[in-house]
C-alpha cells in the first residue's frame, strides 16, 4: 500500500484494528474478501467494476494481536469497513456483547441496503 493512498483508512485501538476502503462504483458483485499468507493475517481485497475495466487490489497485512477469528466486513455505499479484534483487548473477552463498542455497526439495522461478513 503507497504512503499516499487516499482509499485507505487504518486506525487502532488497544481493542481493536479497523480499516475502512473507499471504493465508490463498486457494487457487491464484484467484492471480493480473502484472507491469506503465514498465520492468514493478510486481508485481500479484490473490486472490479464491471460496466468499465476498473480494478482495485490491495493487501492488508495485521499485526501477531490480531484475533483473525472475529473479523467482521460491512459494504455500505462504496466503503468497505472491516474490523479485526486485537487479542488481549477488553473486547475480546466480550466479543458476543458488541453491541455499542467500537464493532457496533456490525449490529445491522436495515439487511437490504447494507451487506456484512463474519469470516
Amino acid at each position: 500500500m503507497s504512503p499516499k493512498d487516499q482509499r485507505v483508512t487504518i486506525s487502532t485501538t488497544p481493542d481493536v484494528y479497523a480499516v475502512t476502503i473507499s471504493i465508490p462504483g463498486v457494487s457487491i458483485d464484484g467484492l471480493t474478501l480473502a484472507m491469506k499468507g503465514p498465520h492468514r493475517r493478510t486481508l485481500h481485497v479484490m473490486a472490479n467494476r464491471w460496466d468499465s475495466d476498473e480494478h482495485f487490489e490491495r493487501r492488508i497485512t495485521f499485526g501477531p494481536d490480531a484475533d483473525m477469528s472475529s473479523i467482521r466486513a460491512r459494504f455500505e455505499d462504496g466503503h468497505l469497513y472491516v474490523d479485526v479484534l486485537r487479542k488481549g483487548g477488553s473486547m475480546v473477552e466480550n466479543a458476543g456483547s458488541l453491541q455499542g463498542s467500537a464493532l457496533g455497526h456490525v449490529g445491522i439495522q436495515n439487511r437490504a441496503a447494507v451487506r456484512s461478513a463474519l469470516f
